[in-house]
């Protein structure tokens, strides 16, 4: 009887184990091959642009972003698909230590890791107020054919990662459940500030950015934004900006008044608008307005809008009849960028900006449209317009 026990009790630990062994073994493919959710970063929603950004100044040009990334476990992935941005655990189950159970998440761009790290420079720059482009092709050797007065932004992706954080597990006797609540992202960059004419960057360094949330993949967005921003502030972007362009403005003034006075009229009303151009304060862009205003009653006649500024003009026009009137106000303030001296684009400029209750700036732009068209026949009603959106904008 003994005898029989035993083999009974034999016969009982291979059947446990075949059974341990078969729900670990169906563990184990379930954890490994389903319940993967993709989850994908929209760029154009982590990193708006406005498309035209509305102050003067120097332009920042964001070379082309290269990348090389540290090794890892994940190196080939990465390598494979420039898309990726990592991939983690969201719950796992094990009986022991063998996994039946596994649900994870897999992170990716909607468009390659560099082109994400452009637009958010380009979305970071324009969020500043600072006109700014991003460059497709090229690199540090394009910075020679910029404008003197412009910068340039060199970024080189060292790592952008993204993955699940450890948030706990539920023990049973047998079984253990582990749970990964939020999602993590960390980005590092190099980075660069240029200016054309210069053989050395004006700084460099290197930057990182790092947030976590719940189950939320544009943890990536933020932590991506924390590193350009910290690139901007570190550089001394802003400081060097303002710098070129009170310089440019204070040369430009001397300039127009000096051809003003050799009598070129038309070389010193040019010049004068690019100083408004480069204005970056109030004061500064009214001084260019006034002695442009002062200057056009000395021309032979005034001077015809480009090509270029008309089509905005046109577009603009377009823009009003539909009733976007934010689409207007951007497209009159580029062609404005052109040619500041038109009386009438101020104008129109005023009401537009009117009709989305942009009052202190209106106020602004009609007081330039009555130093440019004094004797208007509609001066009148401007000024008085000026009165009404003084009130509206206390």
């Amino acid at each position: 009887m003994i005898t029989n026990a035993i083999k009974t009790t034999s016969n009982n630990v291979r059947r446990l184990h075949r059974r341990v062994l078969a729900v670990s073994l169906i563990g184990v493919v379930l954890a490994a091959s389903g319940c993967t959710t993709v989850r994908t970063l929209s760029v154009q929603e982590a990193f708006p642009v406005s498309g035209r950004a509305h102050t003067s100044g120097p332009e920042v040009t964001v070379l082309p972003v290269q990348e090389t990334l540290a090794e890892s476990s994940e190196s080939a992935l990465f390598a494979a698909d420039p898309t990726y941005l990592g991939k983690g655990m969201r719950a796992l189950g094990m009986i022991v230590v063998l996994p039946y159970f596994g649900e994870s998440d897999e992170f990716h761009s909607d468009v390659s890791r560099t082109a994400a790290i452009g637009s958010a420079a380009l979305s970071r720059l324009n969020g500043q107020g600072i006109p700014a482009v991003y460059q497709l092709r090229g690199g540090v050797e394009q910075i020679e054919q910029l404008p003197a007065d412009h910068l340039a932004m060199s970024l080189h992706l060292r790592k952008l990662k993204v993955d699940t954080e450890f948030d706990g597990v539920l023990p049973f006797i047998f079984v253990n459940a582990f749970m990964f609540k939020d999602t993590g992202a960390h980005a590092v960059l190099d980075c660069q500030l240029w200016q054309p004419g210069v053989a050395a960057p004006l700084w460099q360094g290197t930057v990182e950015g790092k947030h976590s949330a719940g189950n939320d993949i544009m943890v990536a967005g933020v932590a991506v934004s924390a590193a350009i921003d910290q690139c901007i502030s570190k550089s001394g972007l802003l400081e060097t900006r303002t710098r070129l362009a009170n310089q440019r403005y204070s040369q430009l003034m001397a300039s127009g008044r000096e051809q003003g006075m050799n009598g070129d009229k038309g070389r010193a009303l040019e010049l004068y608008g690019q100083a408004s151009g480069s204005a970056l304060t109030t004061e500064q862009g009214a001084a260019a307005i006034r002695a442009m205003a002062l200057l056009l009653p000395e021309l032979a006649a005034r001077p015809l809008l480009p090509e270029g500024a008309r089509r905005l003009k046109v577009q603009a026009e377009v823009a009003v009849r539909e009733k976007k009137f934010q689409d207007a106000a951007d497209l009159y303030g580029e062609s404005l960028r052109v040619v500041p001296w038109w009386a009438e684009g101020h104008f129109n400029m005023a009401l537009v900006l009117g009709e989305i209750k942009n009052y202190d700036i209106a106020v602004r732009e009609m007081g330039y449209y009555l130093q440019l068209a004094p004797d208007a026949p509609n001066a009148r009603a401007a000024q008085d317009k000026i009165y009404e959106w003084e009130r509206k904008a206390k």
